[in-house]
């Protein structure tokens, strides 16, 4: 059973990896593409009817075929400049913020998956800074947020399990200052996304084993007090535990 254990969680962490990557990936091929970076550059100079439809119709694409919930066209200082949803309310400055780094590195960059007041869903955002295709060594000139609805692969990955069980879940968290944060719904606590937190002075909880760095096989109490037997993987370069 503990072996079975171990091989789920490896998958899982394995799984999200790929997914993480493959975000990472389109926001890379948007960075290194020179016509659209022209047309970017078009749009943020001096827009025209044409550059709104050929970023319009680039957009719908990578939302239809690419399944992210909202795309956006960002300015150098993070300012919402086009979005499919029409929206140009400001970002949030964690975002603005993951913008800058992301421009100053010069490669993409990911958050963390979070939900804001101003926006209609969970999400987690992807930028992909553009540069200047005739002046490549200049500052970029703005950015594209690719915002991945978790709901559509990675919380279905982790809701999900291999065999028949009344009582096996998975779950998925951060540490969150001196908390641990449950990143996904549970199966025994409705409503528990991103709003469940319990301290880290919790020592038989796994979730706080996890977070403090421990994987393997941990029996431990859950967020319940139930007894539990869990299997504990980091999932690499997110900062999020299995």
């Amino acid at each position: 059973f503990n072996a079975q254990l171990l091989t789920i969680a490896e998958a899982k962490s394995s799984q999200i990896t790929q997914w993480r990557n493959e975000r990472l990936s389109h926001a890379e091929v948007l960075s290194s593409n020179r016509i659209f970076a022209t047309a970017a550059r078009q749009y943020l100079e001096a827009p025209t009817a044409g550059d709104t439809a050929k970023l319009n119709d680039y957009f719908l694409s990578l939302r239809k075929y690419y399944q992210y919930s909202g795309v956006l066209l960002v300015d150098s200082e993070g300012r919402i400049r086009f979005g499919l949803n029409g929206k140009k309310a400001a970002l949030p400055a964690d975002v603005i913020a993951l913008i800058r780094q992301s421009l100053q590195c010069r490669q993409p960059l990911h958050g963390d998956i979070h939900e804001h007041d101003n926006n209609d869903a969970t999400h987690i955002d992807f930028i992909a800074p553009l540069y200047d295709p005739d002046r490549p060594d200049h500052p970029a000139i703005g950015a594209v947020v690719l915002q991945a609805d978790p709901n559509a692969f990675l919380y279905p990955l982790l809701q999900s399990w291999p065999t028949p069980s009344e009582t096996s879940e998975t779950l998925l968290v951060r540490r969150d200052g001196d908390d641990v944060l449950f990143i996904n719904e549970l199966r025994h606590r409705k409503d528990a996304a991103l709003k469940l937190r319990r301290s880290l002075n919790e020592t038989t909880l796994p979730a706080t084993q996890a977070v403090l760095g421990r994987e393997g096989i941990f029996e431990g109490l859950d967020h319940r007090q139930e007894p539990v037997i869990a299997a504990l993987k980091a999932v690499p370069g997110v900062g999020w535990f299995i």
